[in-house]
């Protein structure tokens, strides 16, 4: 925060983050709080060799990036004069060459813990997505931010190596990179009834709910289903046509499985998630136990 509001133009500072991406003489840390870009000056000392994915530390002059018409300030970029350039850790010459941890070991104490730190789990891919991808290791879910597009299957055994965040409802890893090892089906969905569909431990797991059709809508996404299941209402979105039953239409009554998306919660503040929404990966995982009545208010009239 205090490197992107500026509070902190013309100060001599001392930056320390993973290089995530190198663009000429910009690159972008992952740092404890965040991604930023940092512009360092073409007279300075040059970057290391092989400092893409290492763990370096910058000293220098900081100059807050800003729009000179409007002089407002750039956010999530800066300029740094800098001086000095180390290499803390250095970029691994195999990211999946650390101990293996499981999903459930990633909330347990750790010393050496840090978001800067990469981790590595296994589990089965049950979603993915250009966005989020999702496994399960057991009973339990994670979540992933991929940095390439993902060529693994939805049921492939992975293993997936990234960095840390455990805010969320389930842990998260950013800036993750996976490769597979084999394939199998997925685990049997946990059903979950109307009066039980807000918790925190569903999340990133593979689940089954029952609810009725209100709409369905064309979206950037693919196809949003709204679903009323008892008294709460969510979301359930589905890639593509494919698979999808033509006759679905407001009023069907339906069994969805998908990846549970828990919304709203945060671990550091100790808020639960207020809502939830639906991942599915494609039309088949809808099955239809009862169309929509022909007789509605028109008809009748």
């Amino acid at each position: 925060d205090q490197l992107i509001n500026g509070s902190l133009h013309c100060n001599y500072v001392e930056l320390e983050g993973v290089v995530a991406a190198i663009d000429g003489d910009t690159i972008t840390l992952l740092t404890r709080g965040g991604r930023i870009n940092v512009r360092l000056s073409s007279i300075g000392p040059g970057k290391p060799e092989n400092v893409l994915g290492a763990t370096v530390r910058l000293r220098g002059c900081l100059f807050a990036e800003r729009d000179e018409p409007s002089r407002r300030v750039v956010v999530g970029s800066i300029y740094l004069d800098h001086h000095w350039v180390a290499i803390i850790h250095p970029a691994p010459t195999d990211s999946f060459f650390i101990p293996l941890k499981r999903v459930s070991d990633l909330l347990y104490f750790d010393p050496e813990a840090s978001a800067l730190q990469r981790v590595k789990v296994s589990g089965q891919l049950i979603y993915r997505d250009k966005n989020v991808c999702c496994l399960m290791d057991g009973d339990n879910g994670l979540r992933f931010l991929p940095m390439e597009k993902v060529t693994a299957r939805v049921g492939d055994q992975v293993e997936v190596v990234g960095f840390p965040d455990l805010s969320g409802p389930s842990p998260l890893l950013r800036d993750a990179v996976l490769r597979a090892h084999g394939r199998s089906d997925l685990p049997p969905p946990r059903k979950l009834t109307a009066d039980d569909l807000l918790r925190e431990e569903y999340d990133a797991t593979l689940v089954q709910i029952y609810g009725t059709l209100l709409s369905i809508k064309d979206a950037p996404e693919g196809y949003v289903l709204d679903i009323q299941s008892g008294v709460r209402r969510f979301t359930a979105t589905v890639k593509g046509r494919e698979d999808l039953d033509d006759g679905i239409t407001a009023g069907s009554r339906l069994e969805l499985t998908g990846v549970y998306m828990g919304q709203g919660g945060n671990r550091v503040l100790g808020r639960p998630i207020d809502s939830f929404r639906l991942l599915l990966n494609s039309g088949s995982d809808i099955r239809v136990l009862s169309y929509a009545p022909w007789w509605t208010y028109t008809r009748m009239l």
